[in-house]
């Protein structure tokens, strides 16, 4: 082989952009200043990877590094005809491999705006079947599997009575009012209602002498949607407000009652 890559003696050098400020060699492979091989602070000649970890980048390396030793002699770089060999077998294997990845990944992205699009026209249209083909007449479970549809529950669950009871967060509010947060005592940390619950029942009484049975209490609301919003006459104001709840189904069947709330409406 004749010709190769810059001699490290007829190398140009310029500064790098290091973490060690080093100056290095600007041809891709050498390591070697102007006086000689780099040394660290322990007298070892210092290396340099100048491998990128980007395969475009890596193509372009190892592109102009196997031009360069096929101009010259494996010698003249320190490399044996062994080292050269085993460079070549594998650049051959590198070389097709990359190139298919490179043709592969641009037909990826030609492809995928088109299929972005037919997608985005085809699943509304797909998800309206699927509504159509659920809410047909006599439409059954066997059929849903068929186009792929999960089965659903068949016929519809009796509505049960409430067996479980509401708990109130009471909150203070502006112009004698008082905020009711219901929930149920089996999720005491959501708003929801439990299943078969149309609403809550809420019946309170103003004063020190309530009856003995909530029952017997003034009915307030039926609340439908938590918070409940309480708004008393500015006469109520300083007195003890009592506060009984219980769930009721959309057939008015009603559920057990809750603890009796006790507090202050507001000045």
């Amino acid at each position: 082989m004749a010709g190769g890559l810059i001699d490290r003696q007829e190398a140009s050098w310029s500064r790098h952009p290091l973490s060690c400020g080093a100056i290095v060699d600007s041809a891709i492979m050498g390591t070697d200043g102007p006086e000689g091989p780099m040394e660290d602070q322990e007298g070892k000649v210092a290396m340099s990877d100048n491998i990128p970890n980007k395969d475009d980048e890596f193509n372009v390396v190892q592109k102009t590094a196997m031009d360069g030793i096929a101009k010259g002699t494996a010698v003249r770089y320190g490399l044996t005809e062994e080292d050269y060999k085993d460079l070549l077998a594998k650049q051959a294997v590198w070389t097709p491999a990359y190139a298919t990845f490179v043709q592969a990944e641009a037909a990826y992205e030609a492809a995928t705006p088109p299929k972005d699009l037919a997608r985005e026209s085809y699943e509304p249209a797909l998800r309206a079947a699927h509504k159509k083909i659920n809410v047909t007449a006599g439409m059954d479970n066997a059929r849903r599997a068929e186009v792929g549809l999960p089965a659903r529950e068949e016929g519809r669950r009796p509505v049960g009575v409430p067996t479980t009871r509401p708990i109130v967060r009471i909150e203070p509010d502006k112009h004698h009012a008082l905020v009711l947060h219901i929930s149920d005592e089996t999720t005491p940390d959501r708003r929801a209602k439990p299943r078969g619950a149309h609403g809550c029942q809420i019946f309170t009484f103003v004063g020190d002498s309530p009856p003995p049975e909530p029952k017997n209490y003034m009915f307030l609301a039926l609340d439908t949607r938590s918070p409940y919003y309480d708004e008393h006459d500015a006469s109520d104001a300083g007195k003890t407000v009592r506060y009984a709840l219980r769930w009721v189904n959309a057939k008015g069947e009603t559920g057990p009652w809750s603890e009796i709330y006790v507090t202050k409406v507001p000045g």
